[in-house]
């Protein structure tokens, strides 16, 4: 973990800054703070999981989905779509579908993260400047 990586994640978990204010206080993009929480600090990533939308999608729900996928990949009439199942229950029982597991692998450098978020947002400002810019016609004297 990067010296900066590391005041990150202490601002958050022994200050009690959330990422907007670490964000602001070390000129950081929130976006480039939050990836770096995301994956250095188990503290964040179980607040996060507290806030989980997707909580309404129990066990329950998750057995049958897997049940409908099962069904599918043994017995459906088109080959594409049994391969497509047949695919997706080996990638998910070899833990390939887990992204969770593949962000906190990841080292990233807030430096570089943050320098390429500034860099997209530059240019997403370029492009929104040239799309309220009016199109004037060209003359061409003949």
């Amino acid at each position: 973990m990067t010296a900066e990586n590391q005041q990150i994640v202490t601002a958050y978990e022994t200050l009690g800054m959330d990422a907007e204010a670490i964000a602001s206080a070390m000129g950081f993009e929130t976006f480039a703070v939050k990836a770096i929480l995301n994956q250095e600090s188990p503290a964040y990533r179980a607040a996060l999981k507290s806030n989980d939308k997707t909580a309404e999608f129990d066990d329950n729900d998750e057995a049958v989905a897997l049940d409908t996928i099962r069904y599918l990949a043994k017995n459906a009439e088109d080959d594409g779509i049994r391969l497509n199942a047949a695919k997706y229950l080996r990638n998910d029982k070899k833990g390939r579908l887990d992204v969770k597991r593949d962000i906190r692998s990841m080292n990233f450098s807030i430096t570089l993260l943050n320098g390429h978020m500034q860099q997209a947002m530059a240019a997403l400002n370029k492009v929104r400047q040239i799309g309220n810019t009016p199109v004037t016609e060209a003359t061409v004297d003949v």
